[in-house]
């Protein structure tokens, strides 16, 4: 599981990285005149098609990964051990030739109930709480990159009109609107931060409704924590997945934060 993430989460970055080296030939490439300015601009059309590839082996690797972390959360939750078919099924889907008919506990959990509903809401509460935070540092992240994009744009196509680089100031409007709806619309950057701003609120509603859920009665606790593990295995299914280095950035400060949580929901009478 934990490889198939990895290379997703690879994957992911290089799709980023490319949508910045997109941007930069856009720019060059509708902006110059010259020769090498449309060589340029080919291979903004190039790198294009590889962010695609990028995002589609990404996707690819990180349902994987999904097909083994869903029975492993209800293993560390409620200590459920998935059938023998299933784990048959989940090793043909890694094409792994030979496999254990078991699947190892997480433990990285915060929780401390034992296995049950109780622990397997707790387990949800804390993959959104981290979830929601991460994917709107992801979203804030693009935010600020589209915005820089732009303004880089602009700043671009000022200097091409103060030194006449351009042959007129309709040509130069017409190559600056082409790369602005190229770099905001066309491009997949802004769908990518919508479906990241999905997520945090999406997370955030799962993580609110975990803590209501808690203070209902043991007979309702099954019933509510499957619910609540459908729903976020619903938000993460239409998501893509969050890059390692957001969460080396965030690690610490949301240990803390989730930390202070459960210190507070502890001292509640």
């Amino acid at each position: 599981m934990n490889r198939e993430y990895s290379r997703s989460k690879h994957w992911s970055l290089a799709s980023l990285v490319l949508a910045a080296a997109f941007t930069v030939c856009s720019l060059v490439g509708s902006l110059g005149s010259s020769e090498r300015a449309k060589w340029v601009a080919g291979s903004a059309f190039v790198i294009q098609v590889t962010i695609v590839e990028c995002r589609r082996r990404s996707g690819a690797h990180y349902r994987l990964a999904e097909v083994v972390r869903r029975p492993a959360v209800l293993l560390a939750g409620l200590n459920r051990q998935p059938a023998e078919i299933e784990i048959r099924r989940i090793a043909a889907r890694l094409r792994v030739s030979e496999a254990d008919n078991r699947l190892e506990a997480q433990t990285y959990y915060a929780s401390n109930a034992p296995p049950g509903p109780r622990r397997l809401i707790e387990i949800i509460e804390e993959s959104s709480f981290w979830t929601a935070d991460l994917a709107e540092s992801m979203a804030n992240f693009l935010d600020g990159a589209i915005f820089v994009a732009i303004f880089l744009l602009f700043i671009a196509s000022y200097a091409a009109l103060e030194t006449g680089r351009t042959a007129s100031f309709s040509d130069a409007a017409g190559k600056i609107l082409l790369v602005v709806a190229t770099v905001c619309f066309a491009g997949d950057t802004t769908q990518l931060k919508s479906k990241y701003h999905e997520l945090a609120e999406a997370a955030k509603h799962i993580t609110d409704q975990c803590t209501v859920v808690k203070s209902k009665p043991a007979s309702e606790l099954l019933r509510e924590a499957m619910i609540l593990t459908d729903e976020y295995n619903c938000a993460l299914a239409s998501a893509p997945i969050i890059p390692e280095i957001m969460y080396s950035l965030r690690r610490d400060r949301l240990n803390s934060a989730w930390s202070a949580k459960c210190d507070l929901a502890s001292s509640k009478p």
